[in-house]
């Protein structure tokens, strides 16, 4: 992982080269994919509505959830009806695991995933998953035929589903490395190769969308920051500054738990 982030590490920076050979592999591979996709031989299905694509090259969490979400209230309050689909990763595995489904306010992050019921409880739109996207807008569409535009959470390569546009996220390590599984964090290389065929069109633009560290003329800025309270699941709401005076616990399930840990510290809190 510091040959990943390109920290001057000699024995990772070891490691890292004597992995090269099987970047070559995977990057070989990932190429080939996209060509038959190219050529025509796979061929990309498109949905009758936009498709916004959310996605990332780095493997880990970089924030696509948090912009997914930030884009479907935005969405949203410009009046548009939005449905959203998700893989659903970390669904139990088992064969249902493999079945396109709907996430309901009572349904469990076992059988759905816990981003798309997080989504799902805090977008109040419609959430489908299902590791074939496509398959999973249709079932959508077909049980919310209102829905105008779909936004799919972490489909960057997934070339089956045909997208309008794409954001890509980065966190503040960038490329790291830039090589490619597993010598490097990339699950493809960036930038990417332009390419379009009459089988084969990419999103008519894909904006990079940086979560962290310093963005440049190509990429959009956002930043993290705590609300001022915490809610419950009910809806009730705590200020932040009334722990102030006493320890607490707190419990993160994202990739990088310190950034989490460190923005409660700012506020004031114990832990």
């Amino acid at each position: 992982m510091r040959a990943w982030r390109g920290q001057n590490d000699w024995q990772a920076q070891l490691l890292s080269l004597a992995l090269l050979p099987f970047s070559w592999l995977f990057g070989a591979l990932v190429t080939l994919r996209r060509w038959l996709y190219l050529v025509g031989f796979f061929e990309q299905q498109k949905l009758p509505i936009p498709v916004i694509v959310v996605g990332n090259v780095m493997v880990g969490g970089v924030g696509k959830t948090p912009i997914t979400m930030a884009l479907v209230h935005h969405l949203v309050t410009q009046g548009w009806a939005v449905g959203v689909l998700s893989r659903g990763y970390g669904r139990k595995a088992s064969a249902a695991a493999q079945r396109i489904q709907s996430v309901q306010q009572n349904s469990t992050a076992a059988d759905v995933g816990d981003e798309p019921l997080l989504m799902a409880r805090n977008c109040q739109v419609p959430v489908f998953v299902g590791p074939d996207r496509v398959a999973a807008g249709r079932a959508l569409l077909a049980a919310h035929p209102h829905v105008q535009v779909l936004v799919c959470d972490d489909g960057l390569q997934h070339w089956a589903l045909a997208r309008d546009l794409e954001l890509c996220v980065f966190d503040e390590r960038g490329l790291g490395n830039g090589r490619l599984l597993p010598a490097g964090p990339l699950r493809e290389s960036w930038p990417r190769p332009s390419s379009r065929t009459k089988s084969f069109k990419p999103a008519s633009a894909c904006w990079v969308i940086q979560t962290g560290g310093k963005p440049d003329a190509h990429s959009l800025a956002v930043q993290r920051r705590l609300a001022d309270f915490a809610q419950q699941a009910n809806g009730a709401q705590r200020s932040l500054q009334s722990w102030g005076n006493s320890p607490v616990q707190a419990l993160a399930g994202i990739a990088k738990p310190e950034v989490f840990f460190a923005m409660l510290r700012d506020k004031g809190l114990t832990l």
